[in-house]
Formats: C-alpha cells, sequence, structure tokens
C-alpha cells in the first residue's frame, strides 16, 4: 500500500511538472466579455502586450459581446479547459443577470478559476451641464423636488452600473426615471445633449467630456476617493449615500476545470506583469488602481463584496409596495 501511495504522489508529481514545463503550448485567448473600444477592451490589449512576452507565447484578444457578458463566458465555458483561453470579466455577470432576471442564468461566474484582479476603477455619477447642478446634494435636493422627473442612465440593465444607481436612489430615497443603454458612447451623446441628466459610467469614457466642462462629476462609487479621480467626492461623502461603495475591478478568469499547474504558471505570470512599472503606468492611464498583487482569492473577495450590495438593493426593491 506504501508502494501504491508512493507511486501516485510521484506520478501526480510528474503530472504538475510536466503541464507547467509545457504550458502554454500555443497562443493563448483572453476573451472580452464586451464590445471593442470599451474600458475592459482597452485593458484587455494592455494585458495582452504585457502577458505574453511571461508566458512566451503570444496573447490574442477575441471580443465576444452580448447578454451583459454572458456570451463571452458561455465561449470560456466551451473551450477546452486547458489554460489557452481566458476571460477578464467581472467576475459577477451570470449572477447579476440572474438579480436582475431571475432564473435567466443557469451557470455561475463564480464557478470560473480566478487567476488574480489586476485592478479597481470606481463608477463615476456624471451630471449634465443642462441640468444646473454641481454637486450630489444639489441633485438630490432636485430629484426630490421633481420626483419622476429626472433621468438617469446606465448601461444595463444587470450590470454593476445600472445595480448602483439602483442603489444611489434607495439610499437618497428619489424617483428616478432609469434609461437603460446597450452601450456608452449613446448615453455621453444623450448627456451632452441634455436628453438625460444623470449617469454611472467609467471614467475613461467620460474623462474628455468632463475636462471640456460638458458633463459634470458628482461623486464617484467607492468609499474612498479614488487616485484616478481625486478631486471628485466619493457618494460616501453624502451622509445618505455612506453605505454604497462599488467599483468595477479588472480580474482574470479561466475554466473552472483548469489544472491547477496552468493555473499556477498564470498567476506567476501575473504577478510579474503587475509589478512592471510600465504596466502599472498604463492602469492608471486607464484611470485603474492597480493591485500590489494578483491572487485569486482577493477576485472572489471582491466578487462576494459587490453580489451582498446588489442583492440587497434588489431584494429592497421587490420588496417595495
Amino acid at each position: 500500500m506504501y508502494k501504491i501511495i508512493c507511486a501516485l504522489a510521484l506520478s501526480f508529481g510528474v503530472m504538475h511538472s510536466s503541464v507547467a514545463d509545457t504550458f502554454p503550448s500555443r497562443p493563448v485567448t483572453i476573451i472580452v466579455p464586451y464590445g471593442p473600444g470599451g474600458a475592459t477592451d482597452h485593458f484587455v490589449r494592455t494585458l495582452a502586450s504585457h502577458l505574453a512576452p511571461k508566458l512566451g507565447q503570444s496573447v490574442v484578444v477575441e471580443n465576444a459581446p452580448g447578454a451583459g457578458g454572458i456570451i463571452g463566458i458561455q465561449k470560456l465555458n466551451n473551450a477546452q479547459p486547458d489554460g489557452h483561453t481566458l476571460i477578464v470579466a467581472s467576475g459577477m455577470e451570470y449572477e447579476m443577470q440572474e438579480l436582475a432576471n431571475p432564473g435567466a442564468s443557469p451557470i455561475k461566474t463564480t464557478e470560473l478559476q480566478a487567476i488574480g484582479n489586476f485592478g479597481t476603477q470606481p463608477m463615476v455619477l456624471v451630471a449634465s451641464s443642462e441640468l444646473g447642478v454641481k454637486t450630489v446634494d444639489e441633485f438630490i435636493a432636485l430629484a426630490k423636488a421633481k420626483p419622476g422627473e429626472v433621468s438617469i442612465a446606465a448601461v444595463g440593465p444587470g450590470t454593476a452600473l445600472q445595480l448602483t444607481s439602483l442603489m444611489i436612489q434607495q439610499a437618497a430615497g428619489i424617483d428616478l426615471i432609469d434609461v437603460s443603454y446597450k452601450g456608452s458612447g449613446q448615453i455621453i451623446t444623450d448627456l451632452v445633449a441634455g436628453t438625460v441628466d444623470v449617469a454611472l459610467m467609467t471614467p475613461p469614457t467620460v474623462s474628455g467630456m468632463i475636462q471640456e466642462g460638458k458633463l459634470i462629476p458628482l461623486a464617484i462609487s467607492e468609499a474612498q476617493r479614488s487616485p484616478v479621480l481625486p478631486d471628485v467626492p466619493s457618494l460616501a461623502e453624502t451622509p445618505a449615500l455612506k453605505n454604497i461603495d462599488t467599483k468595477i475591478g479588472y480580474p482574470l478568469f479561466g475554466p473552472k476545470d483548469m489544472p491547477q499547474a496552468t493555473a499556477d504558471v498564470l498567476a506567476k505570470a501575473a504577478n510579474e506583469v503587475i509589478v512592471d512599472p510600465q504596466f502599472q503606468e498604463s492602469l492608471l492611464r486607464m484611470m485603474v488602481a492597480p493591485t500590489q498583487r494578483v491572487v485569486g482569492e482577493d477576485a472572489n473577495t471582491l466578487t462576494a463584496s459587490q453580489l451582498a450590495q446588489f442583492r440587497k438593493a434588489l431584494a429592497a426593491q421587490s420588496a417595495a409596495p
């Protein structure tokens, strides 16, 4: 029996070493579950250029948009679980769609194997310059004075942007007109025109319009001010919104059945990338705050924290008369 156990242990060790020595054996594909040109797409293309030399293989970026990110995750689930197909996603795509549309999501994003999170980015609440407000307090006061007349836009439904919008309305006790869009481009157009009043957006998509004075930054969604927008207050600085702390993460995932040895190779390469000053500088230009290390558990913790807040908001919405 002892000999059998030793033989099995030795065999496992050889297999682990073999996988680590041969992976990757061909180009690695990273799926972007959203369209080209967005924040996630930009991040993944930057990551791919830095990850390729660490892995010794080219890294290909493939956009697979649709269904709030679910199409891309399904594509990952259908690929061979050998680590040559990965995805950068929020980690909440299925769960948030399930929260927004019960019964719609048969698979949990949390079943994927997290390599780790590379950084976080706040959402920013911006107002059309046509609205005439410059602070969160002024926005809330206007919304209370005109219930059901002020509109808020977000890409959705079932996205972090849309669910954070719901949390703001609940916490502030305001009733807004919710307007869902398929992409950020049309939101910006409508904000500048004054067709919609406020929106939750990712910082890179609105930074130019903020600088030109066409959009007014009211607050970011994280509990603390962010290094990517240090002059913009957090929602938590407004007493009524003190418990809101949401953000967008940039975690890298592999399929759930990916060998641990492969995950270890990817984690090693990812941690070599995250300490590269050029990569960190690139993230800051994208208004993403880099993490200090890339660890799978950190990505899972971020996902669980965000989902807990969104579940609470949707439960309160369902319970409302």
